[in-house]
């Protein structure tokens, strides 16, 4: 998949890179990102899946701030803002397309949720530093799942024109578990497709005892998941441990502190939320590869380190897959320009599905009271590496209609592209391209 990817990018096509939960989207950029080195730069729509793949949000990267339309953009961009050309508005200008002039792929994750009013605002930055600079010239790879969540905001992104001229690459193996028939279900779900034996086996994962506070348990809401942590935390009656945390500039500015409350939300890092307690049970926010331990592991504190001046230092965990014990100390989490030092692990009585995403987590509870969105279920359920370990809250309407609760608009966009040959998709371990011709 790798050389059909390249060669489409020789051919200077961008490329839609999508398929379910699981299916190998990260690995193939992480793969790329090996080939094309500082050549190729990976943005994402949130911070959180930023942090993931070990790049910037696109946010940060075109200097959008909070803007949703290009009138605001033109307000303080330096690329639309400066319409003369004084000395000032060049160096403002060449600053900015400085890191683009050496650009050979730029990657946007999560692109499900981004807007199409969004992607105008991008395309008439890359418009503007073309006209100044011909010489950049740059294909975009999309990566994402358009049925899984959609933006909060704006209309969906496959009604945009551009994005809808990118040679789409639909991967369908499912690599999160290794259980084929919980596999091919994820593939139904993630399409909204409802029959009876799905409906015997979803049933058949409710839990007969009450099991939040003995697994993580996946909620819609951080409403839902603040109350379930701290409720759990304090039935434990232990002494509760504050988790230290600062956030830096790469380039040594200050950092006010309004600044760092958007730093820490935006990786799904509430303030609030960095307690612990010998105990508590908790998940790891970073792959840690000197302790053996990846981003969305779950365990519980079995003892910690704050003899340094009473602040917290290390902190053990016993993990739920193996029974291993670890020790985890400070890491440094690069976001931006940020710099997040601090224990990566955060209560996990309950999360949010949102923040889940892109995770892989091999024992938990799928809450579906209260979701409101299209693929919330989907989200939720394809975490799962495990089927075994998957325990799902709710009864037999409520699964019904979050299944079925699908956005048709983006379905239908798969099913165009697969119907008029536009797709390249796995099938039967080889590659079908347009109109069908192998490769």
């Amino acid at each position: 998949m790798i050389q059909v990817i390249k060669k489409l990018l020789n051919n200077k096509q961008d490329v839609f890179l999508t398929g379910g939960g699981g299916t190998g989207k990260s690995y193939l950029i992480r793969r790329l990102k090996e080939e094309y080195g500082t050549k190729m730069v990976v943005v994402s729509t949130t911070g959180l899946s930023a942090l993931n793949i070990g790049g910037r949000t696109i946010h940060s990267y075109f200097k959008t701030g909070i803007c949703d339309s290009i009138r605001c953009l033109s307000t303080f961009h330096p690329l639309l803002k400066y319409r003369d050309n004084t000395r000032t508005a060049r160096q403002k200008k060449q600053e900015f397309i400085r890191p683009f002039k050496y650009l050979d792929i730029l990657v946007i994750d999560e692109c499900s949720m981004m807007s199409a009013e969004y992607l105008d605002m991008i395309l008439t930055i890359i418009t503007e530093m073309k006209t100044l600079d011909p010489s950049i010239n740059f294909n975009i790879i999309f990566t994402g799942d358009l049925l899984q969540l959609p933006p909060v905001s704006g209309s969906p992104i496959y009604y945009h024109p551009f994005f809808q001229q990118a040679q789409m690459i639909n991967l369908t193996k499912v690599y999160r578990t290794d259980n084929k028939p919980f596999a091919h279900m994820l593939s139904k779900i993630r399409l909204g497709i409802w029959d009876d034996k799905m409906a015997k086996y979803l049933l058949s994962l409710r839990p007969t005892t009450e099991p939040r506070g003995e697994k993580l348990v996946l909620v819609p809401t951080n409403q839902q998941a603040s109350y379930i942590n701290n409720i759990a935390l304090k039935n434990l009656n232990e002494e509760i441990i504050d988790i230290p945390f600062t956030v830096t500039h790469t380039k040594g500015y200050s950092v006010n502190p309004q600044t760092v409350q958007n730093v820490m939300k935006s990786i799904s890092l509430s303030t609030e939320s960095l307690k612990i307690a010998k105990g508590a049970r908790v998940i790891i926010k970073q792959n840690i590869f000197d302790s053996g331990v990846v981003n969305g592991d779950t365990g519980i504190v079995v003892d910690y380190d704050n003899s340094i001046f009473g602040q917290l230092s290390e902190i053990t965990i016993k993990l739920d897959r193996n029974g291993q014990k670890v020790r985890i100390t400070t890491q440094t989490l690069e976001l931006n320009d940020y710099r997040i030092h601090t224990i990566p692990v955060v209560l996990a009585y309950a999360i949010t599905i949102h923040s889940s995403q892109g995770q892989s987590i091999d024992s938990y509870v799928l809450d579906t009271e209260n979701m409101f969105s299209p693929g919330h279920f989907y989200v939720g359920i394809s975490r799962a590496t495990n089927p075994h370990n998957l325990n799902i809250i709710s009864d037999l309407q409520n699964l019904y209609n979050q299944i079925t609760n699908i956005n048709r608009g983006a379905y239908q966009f798969y099913i165009n592209k697969i119907n008029q040959n536009l797709a390249i998709t796995e099938k039967n371990k080889g590659l079908f391209l347009t109109k069908g011709v192998l490769v």
